[in-house]
């Protein structure tokens, strides 16, 4: 399987060059567009198809800060497919709390302090992204802080799910 970041000829970064990114993708799309496929043989259009599907797919994951973090952790031989989230018992016992309290709240409907937890989670979610920024900003020099991104990664995996929860 073909490197998204190898794709694109770019470095391998949690924080990728955005316009760059952009361009690249563009670029992609208009070389491997089928419209100038129309009069090659099968073989050159199966492959013009699965590189624009490897460019639609290459970007959908590095332009999303969650999945990209998956795929760096991913090619960083930290994450595996299917992976199972790995917290830790402090944070377990820290949202078995907050999911209890919810509970509660949800099921008196009462909307202002549902909003209060879900502002709660948010700050937590922004506190563990100013925890990764420093990191992401050094990688790939500081490899050996990966485990604090992956460890982060589940956690916001962990209060996404809360958030939606409240959301539905």
């Amino acid at each position: 399987m073909m490197n998204y970041f190898e794709f694109y000829d770019i470095p391998l970064s949690f924080t990728p060059d955005e316009e760059g990114l952009k361009t690249k993708f563009f670029q992609k799309s208009r070389e491997f567009h089928p419209d100038f496929y129309t009069n090659s043989s099968e073989e050159e259009k199966q492959l013009a198809l699965s590189q624009s599907s490897l460019n639609n797919t290459a970007y959908k994951t590095l332009t999303n800060r969650e999945a990209r973090t998956k795929y760096v952790l991913e090619l960083e031989g930290l994450l595996s497919e299917g992976e199972k989230d790995e917290l830790s018992q402090d944070f377990l016992f820290e949202m078995m709390d907050l999911n209890e309290e919810l509970e509660g709240f949800l099921a008196k409907n009462n909307k202002s302090e549902i909003e209060e937890i879900k502002n709660q989670i948010g700050t937590m979610i922004q506190n563990i992204e100013d925890q990764n920024q420093p990191i992401y900003k050094e990688y790939p020099e500081k490899k050996d802080q990966l485990q604090t991104i992956k460890d982060n990664y589940f956690k916001s995996k962990y209060l996404a799910r809360i958030i939606s929860r409240i959301t539905m």
